[in-house]
């Protein structure tokens, strides 16, 4: 009844005025499911008559359902005769004269308005006489979906043939084949809600790593390893066609799209392949180090000394690796071109003992259009100061323990506690000043880097510029900056990001730091297009608190978190009036009609009894509807969330027990049609038993449900991901054998199919491998892969040999060959050689060369022939 009485005083004052009115007024239409309300003043005015008017525009949003939301009404301005597109500079500030008080929050913390269709009208008044002047509607529908959240794999974890291997476990493996089709599979969970009659698609998008790259970064700036859209299930296992996943890192993302329109996209999870080998050794770094100060625990302030004499200020070590790539096609679906290749480099510094790292990436794959992938950086390797120092601590523990004539294994806790704080006093009391005061630094980096705060506030975005942690005594403090993302015509407004921290106690012990973060795009960086309503210049306030409570002697740990964010979508829109704002506030952070605020905090517990080899984690963490960081991107959010975690170590660690609860709910202000539920429960367990195979299980079903009262809307899906893996080293007839055995499962069910199908994916992999007495090896695989999708159904076998042979222990040849076939759909053949050259650490050549021949017999255009080379020289110096 509020609504139609509503539209009915509308229609009556239209009618009176409609004679009178002086100036057409033409609306923008706002893009498809999304409204925000600064939208609202996009508007185009016509004054026809020959007369300059003093105007002011007033803007009326209503729903179909609730009614009245929100009326705000603009500055007064000049409106002269013709055309004038409406500026923010015209009509700042803006007021916003009344809200529904049921969605007042949905306004301030998000900036936009409840799941619903709307009618968005507009009214240029007159200052003079309040007369109406002028008037446009339009309609629109607004739809506020969950984050689409990523399920498998896992952020961080390693992939070890085709199976997963955490990485706390270091749980041994196969080595995953470069060249063989491992079955790798994604999964996500869909978001929510989408009624009947909306068609969801997905796109999946994967990105390998360089260098010190994070995923987010890695995103943003590298060719896309492989993508594909239009994907209508939320599971999607590997293709055989693509470029098979070979040994490295990667992220991955997934995008979903409401008719066609990009309306949710998910966070960035990394994953490892293979053995990932790193070229920086911190070992070679840390004899370096006793090479200048010497290994007399007494010679730390020695300036007299013959060693030190002969000294050499600078010292430097070099590693590198070069990679390149050299094909008669791009993969399929990849964004990578034919050929390319990148040069990582880490040289290594002691400058007067002080250990620098200064890593660079440069790549052919750098391109104007996307954020860089070169960069180069200079840091302290803090780590290596900190382990010179703790070897110097151990060994003076070891002095102190002779002294006594004592034994730890019968030091009570307490006594253990004194040995190491009085050890860690005489080694620090005769510690070089210059090494005292740098071992203080938690970070000191020039350059690229990757500054790691804390989870709500900055993590994982590239900052070019400097990044400074330090940390003497109870004192912290750090600071850093400046660029964080170039200027891309039509694509990217150049950003800036600075960075502070100040606070008492140490990093990794109890302490309470307090964070602040600006993030600004400059406006006039760039040029766009007009019809672009996406890309708008932002500016980002950021403050939070942190703090840690060691317990017990660290055996429980309480932490916790709170941070504020207010983000302005548009840095070009007019200033926000509002009397309930201190006037502090706005000539400090300078809201505009755009700008939006929320908060964020996680609480959480750690107990760990290394005795008992028995860890519990228990946390609630709240992320706002409206809370956006621009230090940490694609932050899920609209989330309160409950997490439990139970790890159990038996038999001397042979034995591994984890179980882990996870709850989490949206719609926190109640701008969703319906509020969605999901629950996870992940169990595992892992045996490493002395001369036995070793064995992983892990089951983790994930339940996902809504509060919606009618059939059609309601929400009952289920997901489960499942794996087992065996494997076991034995020798027999003087040949060392390894041989494994691995199954995934992942599947979907649903109550209905508006958002996802029904899919199940079952992979079967056995591996074997022998090694002789003399140097020749022999290794092969075989997999079997069924997965049923939404009207199809799909079966892959296949299979991988290989031989090399090792020369001298400089030289290795290998060559093999790799099949995989998908019943009726398609074949691919790959024969593969190569050869590893090597002189000791200094120098590896590696040169490898594939033949593909793939074959679709349900679209002949789909056919290749390929033919790759790949090379890589790493040295050490």
């Amino acid at each position: 009844m509020e609504k139609l009485k509503y539209k009915l005083i509308i229609t009556i004052f239209l009618t009176v005025f409609s004679s009178q009115a002086q100036v057409m007024v033409q609306l923008r239409q706002p893009a498809p499911y999304a409204f925000k309300l600064e939208k609202m003043w996009q508007v185009t005015l016509n004054n026809a008559s020959q007369q300059t008017y003093s105007v002011y525009l007033r803007g009326v949003a209503t729903e179909m359902i609730e009614g009245f939301i929100v009326d705000a009404s603009t500055a007064a301005f000049s409106l002269p005769p013709g055309v004038k597109v409406v500026t923010a500079a015209d009509i700042k500030p803006i007021t916003v004269n009344e809200t529904n008080k049921k969605y007042e929050d949905v306004v301030k913390k998000v900036g936009t308005v409840p799941s619903g269709s709307y009618d968005i009208c507009v009214y240029v008044v007159d200052v003079s006489t309040s007369m109406e002047l002028g008037s446009d509607c339009i309609s629109t529908d607004v739809l506020n979906m969950t984050q689409v959240e990523l399920l498998y794999p896992e952020h961080d974890i390693s992939l070890i043939g085709g199976a997963e291997k955490k990485n706390s476990d270091g749980d041994e493996g196969i080595t995953l084949n470069n060249s063989g089709y491992i079955p790798i599979n994604f999964s996500w969970l869909p978001p929510y809600p989408v009624s009947a009659g909306q068609r969801v698609t997905y796109r999946l998008k994967v990105v390998q790593l360089y260098g010190m790259q994070s995923g987010y970064d890695a995103m943003q700036s590298n060719p896309l390893y492989y993508n594909v859209d239009n994907l209508i299930a939320t599971i999607y296992q590997y293709p055989v066609a693509a470029r098979s996943i070979s040994t490295g890192k990667y992220a991955w993302q997934v995008e979903a799209f409401v008719n066609g329109v990009l309306l949710s996209t998910s966070e960035v999870w990394e994953f490892k392949t293979g053995e990932v080998e790193y070229i920086s050794s911190d070992a070679s770094k840390l004899k370096t180090m006793k090479r200048y100060w010497g290994l007399n625990d007494n010679g730390f302030n020695s300036t007299g000394s013959e060693s030190q004499t002969k000294r050499k200020p600078l010292m430097f070590a070099f590693d590198s690796k070069i990679y390149g790539e050299n094909a008669n096609r791009s993969g399929t679906g990849s964004d990578k071109e034919p050929r390319y290749g990148y040069w990582e480099i880490n040289p290594s510094l002691s400058i007067y003992g002080l250990p620098f790292s200064m890593p660079i990436l440069l790549s052919s794959e750098n391109l104007g259009s996307r954020q860089n992938i070169n960069q180069v950086g200079l840091n302290l390797d803090v780590s290596v100061i900190n382990d010179f120092i703790m070897e110097r601590v151990e060994r003076e523990k070891d002095k102190l323990l002779e002294k006594g004539k004592k034994e730890v294994s019968k030091l009570t806790e307490r006594q253990k506690d004194k040995l190491e704080s009085d050890a860690k006093g005489k080694v620090m009391a005769r510690l070089n000043p210059l090494l005292k005061f740098m071992s203080s630094f938690r970070t000191l980096g020039f350059g690229t880097t990757y500054p790691d705060y804390t989870q709500l506030t900055v993590r994982g975005v590239p900052l070019t510029g400097v990044n400074v942690e330090f940390n003497p005594g109870l004192l912290y403090i750090a600071a850093g900056g400046f660029k964080n993302q170039k200027p891309i015509d039509n694509e990217a407004y150049k950003r800036s990001i600075y960075i502070g921290r100040l606070g008492i106690g140490q990093k990794d012990g109890s302490h309470i730091y307090f964070t602040g973060m600006y993030a600004k795009d400059d406006e006039k960086s760039i040029s766009i297009d007009s019809s672009n309503q996406i890309l708008t210049p932002k500016a980002n306030y950021v403050f939070g608190i942190d703090g840690k409570l060691d317990l017990f002697r660290k055996k429980l740990s309480l932490e916790g978190e709170i941070s504020g964010a207010m983000l302005t979508r548009d840095t070009r829109d007019a200033d926000l009036e509002n009397k309930a704002i201190p006037d502090w506030v706005k000539n400090t952070f300078h809201p505009k009609i755009s700008s939006s605020v929320d908060y964020s905090y996680t609480v959480k517990g750690i107990f760990n009894n290394e005795k008992s080899a028995t860890k519990v984690t228990a946390g609630v963490r709240m992320l706002g509807p409206g809370y956006t960081s621009l230090g940490v991107p694609n932050l899920s959010t609209d989330k309160l969330e409950i997490k439990s975690k139970v790890e159990q170590k038996l038999s001397k660690k042979q034995i591994g027990l984890t179980g882990e609860l996870l709850w989490y709910r949206d719609n926190l202000i109640d701008w969703k049609r319906y509020t969605t539920s999901v629950t996870r429960f992940s169990i595992g367990a892992n045996f490493r038993l002395k001369g036995l195979p070793y064995f992983n299980i892990m089951f983790a079903p994930t339940l996902m449900t809504n509060n919606a009262s009618s059939l059609s809307d309601k929400l009952d899906n289920k997901f489960y991901v499942s794996s087992v893996f065996t494997g076991h080293n034995y020798k027999k007839w003087d040949v060392n054998f390894f041989s494994s055995i691995s199954y995934f499962m992942n599947s979907s069910s649903n109550l209905d199919s508006i958002i996802t199908e029904n899919v199940s994916v079952h992979n079967l992999i056995f591996s074997q491998s022998l090694g002789f007495s003399f140097p020749l090896n022999l290794s092969g695989s075989f997999s079997m892969s069924f997965a049923r999708y939404p009207g199809e159904y799909s079966r892959i076998l296949s299979g991988d040999i290989s031989v090399d042979y090792t020369l001298f222990d400089i030289a290795n040849s290998f060559i093999g060959f790799s099949t995989a076939y998908e019943k009726d759909l398609n074949k691919k053949n790959t024969f593969y050689f190569g050869t590893r050259l090597g002189y000791d650490r200094y120098i590896n050549i590696e040169v490898r060369a594939e033949k593909n021949l793939y074959h679709d017999w349900f679209d002949m255009r789909n056919n290749f022939d390929e033919f790759l080379i790949r090379g890589i020289v790493s040295t050490e110096f």
